[in-house]
């Protein structure tokens, strides 16, 4: 099973980046890449490449369960930092509630990572990109530094006028898992985008993979705060944040 889905996400990937002349397209000479931060941003999904130099962006994504009376259960708390014109930091966390309210938790692991471009256009609206991380494992009494473990992942991403596609994968080589998502953006208005996220877990070596599907949408209310709404329906085992109304907040570009 993990062989074909993650052949499947190079050939992707190869095709995202042999058509990254879709995304120049899009860019007049006048313009800078400051057009391609208009797209709102993936609901779970990691972006393809990583952010411009010297800026950030940070994601919660706080996961509520219940409909008439949503309750928290966690969250995941994602930053990206642009260091460099090629080379972005992202630190990944997820945050689950152990008590009666969401304040009474732990965090339950971390991923660092180091993602660096390899492939883009001039307006980094479109690329390739190659991830090393350290996977820390947490829980009640805080997060392992002994336990930490490595992954290394492939990402990209293109843009074809109103339509941004992300696309990645992240393989942990301890235990033979690899996280998959794809993301598909539609910037309605400049204010407005809507999305579909499709993330899995899968294994190489045997076992039961997972995949779910989240619809969302974000309202862009100032150049550097969006906020949106979604819902991860399970398509396939139990994915992460399965059967959860994912209250979303972005900060940053």
């Amino acid at each position: 099973m993990r062989p074909i889905v993650c052949t499947a996400a190079c050939a992707a990937l190869v095709t995202l980046t042999a058509g990254a002349a879709w995304g120049q397209q899009e860019i007049s000479p006048g313009e800078t890449a400051e057009k391609a931060t208009y797209f709102a941003r993936p609901l779970l999904v990691v972006p393809g490449m990583p952010n411009p130099p010297g800026s950030f962006s940070l994601r919660v994504n706080g996961q509520l369960a219940g409909v008439v009376a949503p309750t928290g259960r966690g969250m995941t708390i994602d930053t990206y930092i642009g260091a460099t014109d090629q080379l972005g930091i992202n630190l990944r966390s997820t945050y689950a509630q152990l008590g009666a309210n969401i304040t009474s938790g732990a965090f339950t692991g971390l991923i660092a990572e180091a993602q660096y471009a390899v492939a883009q256009t001039a307006d980094k609206a479109a690329g390739l990109s190659l991830v090393g991380a350290g996977i820390i494992p947490g829980g009640i009494n805080g997060l392992n530094l002994a336990g930490v473990s490595p992954g290394v992942g492939i990402r990209g991403q293109a843009t074809l006028g109103p339509v941004q596609t992300h696309i990645g994968s992240l393989y942990h080589l301890n235990d033979g898992t690899i996280d998959y998502g794809l993301s598909g953006i539609y910037q309605i208005t400049e204010q407005i985008g809507g999305s579909i996220d499709i993330l899995g877990v899968g294994t190489a070596w045997g076992g039961t993979p997972s995949m779910g599907i989240a619809p969302g949408i974000a309202f862009r209310l100032t150049p550097g705060i969006r906020v949106g709404l979604g819902y991860m329906v399970p398509v396939m085992g139990t994915p992460p944040q399965a059967n959860q109304i994912l209250a979303h907040l972005q900060l940053g570009i």
